[in-house]
């Protein structure tokens, strides 16, 4: 079993200006816990979460959200050519 106090990894968007999520927001967002017993959340479908670390990590994306056009454009610039 992994030891949340033992991962020391941060996201990148901890290092740009962001702003913390209301656990409401995530809940109806279904984020990262899903209102039905045996239904994924939206963060363990998109990154068909399997071990124990990955649900780690998963936790992590549904907490913060930026205005920072730079990083968010970056950012995505990154996720559509990561396979290339």
């Amino acid at each position: 079993m992994l030891n949340k106090e033992k991962i020391n990894f941060n996201l990148p968007i901890f290092f740009v200006s962001k702003t913390q999520l209301t656990s409401e927001i995530k809940s109806d967002l279904e984020m990262t816990t899903s209102s039905q017993p045996n239904k994924k959340n939206i963060y363990d479908i998109v990154f068909d979460s399997k071990t124990p670390f990955d649900k780690l990590l998963t936790d992590k994306w549904g907490n913060y959200t930026t205005h920072d056009t730079k990083f968010i454009k970056d950012s995505q610039n990154l996720y559509k050519n990561i396979n290339n």
